[in-house]
């Protein structure tokens, strides 16, 4: 793991998360730690200091009633059993047809249905082979696209190519490249927060705050930022110190408003300035020099602020526009401009 994440990490690929799989496990055994594992402990606190964080992973669970289990009985594959029939419980093993009459032991974990346990220690090396056959029957290699469906509504691409159109309704084949990110799209009517990533998440807290506004077809936007230390500990949300602020945009032909009420704004946790506010679907001509911040006129900088009339595209872009942690509880601002004439 030590040289996996030095690798990622020269390679200057973000980093937030690494998974340490099963294999630190002593045989695959739950809260064990392998003899090969040494020193494991002294290198979590290493990531903990870099500011990652760090999940382990546990054994699988297989429900009882689907392909998958079904596939693993055709092919001989191990489950987890009882030692003997008298144990079964045959009230619950009955309602499985794959499992009745099988001394497999059923249980309880994720799914909401009965789940069999595999057993990767099985000898003869069947279970392994199922497992792996399912991971490639899911995944399919080679895929450059997707064949999507967008439900009646307002749908934005963020896909850098399409960014900002407004998608079709209905089944909508979608270009997905291998050397791309996977396609997102955005609902309209949002106010969607969202912040610059980093190598890790404790240095992309440092970066300016920024919201992605996706407009409707003649309702107002809105959504909400929950922002607290990240990591702390707190026995009751009351006590929880925090900022929960609430969004709502709204836009006729003559001006557009972002209002904001914080909920809960507590002094003591530090929160980056809203510097950057894109709206998609914007249809009027926005005057930069008639932007007012609680009714005091504010200066956005034109060199970064920009306005597409082809893709309805806004984007306002100013250092330090709304500084967040200077409100108080149940605060807020009102940042409201007009539209220049048709």
């Amino acid at each position: 793991m030590k040289a996996v994440v030095a690798r990622v990490q020269a390679a200057q690929i973000p980093l937030d998360v690494p998974y340490a799989d099963i294999d630190y496990m002593e045989r695959y055994k739950d809260f064990t730690l392998g003899s090969d594992w040494a020193g494991f402990a002294e290198y979590v606190d290493e990531l903990h200091k870099m500011g990652l964080h760090l999940i382990l992973i546990f054994d699988p669970a297989v429900e009882a009633d689907y392909g998958s289990f079904q596939r693993g009985r055709e092919q001989n594959a191990s489950f987890i059993e009882w030692a003997k029939p008298s144990q079964v419980p045959t009230k619950i093993q009955n309602q499985y047809p794959l499992a009745k009459d099988t001394l497999i032991m059923l249980g309880n974990v994720w799914p909401d249905r009965n789940t069999a346990m595999p057993d990767f220690l099985d000898p003869t090396n069947k279970t392994l082979q199922w497992w792996t056959s399912e991971c490639q029957l899911f995944h399919k290699t080679g895929v450059t696209s997707v064949h999507a469906y967008f439900p009646e509504d307002v749908w934005y691409s963020l896909v850098p190519e399409t960014y900002a159109t407004r998608m079709d309704i209905g089944y909508v084949d979608v270009e997905a490249r291998l050397d791309s990110l996977t396609p997102v799209y955005a609902r309209g009517g949002y106010v969607i927060p969202r912040q610059q990533g980093n190598m890790t998440t404790t240095q992309s807290r440092l970066n300016p705050l920024e919201v992605l506004i996706t407009v409707a077809d003649n309702v107002s936007s809105r959504g909400e930022l929950y922002w607290d230390a990240g990591d702390d500990l707190f026995e009751s949300l009351d006590k929880h110190k925090r900022h929960h602020w609430e969004f709502t945009f709204t836009m006729t032909s003559g001006n557009a408003t972002l209002s904001s009420v914080c909920e809960s704004c507590d002094p003591s946790v530090s929160i980056p300035s809203l510097d950057v506010i894109e709206v998609l679907g914007y249809g009027y001509y926005p005057n930069f020099s008639n932007f007012q911040l609680n009714g005091k006129k504010v200066n956005i900088n034109v060199q970064t602020s920009s306005f597409s009339p082809f893709s309805r595209r806004l984007l306002i872009s100013t250092s330090n526009l709304v500084k967040l942690s200077d409100y108080t509880p149940s605060g807020g601002f009102i940042l409201s401009w007009s539209h220049q004439p048709a």
